[in-house]
């Protein structure tokens, strides 16, 4: 007897475990009349359609780019290009970061490789105007990474 006990407790503990592993079943009448409570919709309120639903990454590529018009598909783009664009050891310690009116602005980790990287800027300027002709790109700006961890610093002070 006490084992069948111990069976049923694990049985529910797998129902239990099993609930979020998986999508929610897309009508529960029990759920939905809550919601419609909750909510103060109408009696006659139907669930919405399973078939609305989208996932975030399958639209925010197109909603950024309402956003931001078509330089975020082009920072995109970059991104994926700097290492070549840049050289693997630069492209270790500076990354792309905004492109607005012409002006491309790229994050640096340190302000060694800013300095550095200051008297390069026409050399890697005519390397992405190579890249890109369309002529998006008018000017290059170095800056400190912002989002960049600096080992020993707790944060902005």
């Amino acid at each position: 007897m006490a084992d069948s006990g111990q069976d049923a407790g694990a049985g529910a503990d797998r129902r239990r475990a099993g609930r979020g592993a998986g999508r929610r079943a897309p009508y529960d009448p029990g759920r939905w009349r809550t919601q419609r409570q909750r909510f103060g919709l109408d009696e006659t309120a139907r669930p919405p359609a399973p078939d609305r639903c989208a996932r975030i990454s399958a639209l925010l590529p197109s909603l950024m780019t309402e956003i931001q018009g078509t330089a975020y598909l082009h920072i995109e783009e970059l991104q994926r290009l700097w290492p070549d664009l840049a050289g693997a050891p630069v492209a270790g310690h500076a990354r792309p970061g905004t492109l607005k009116n012409g002006v491309l602005t790229v994050f640096v980790d340190h302000s060694l490789w800013l300095a550095e990287l200051r008297p390069h800027v026409p050399q890697l300027l005519a390397k992405i105007r190579a890249a890109y002709p369309q002529g998006e790109v008018q000017r290059l700006v170095l800056r400190l990474d912002p989002d960049f961890e600096r080992p020993g610093r707790r944060g902005r002070r």
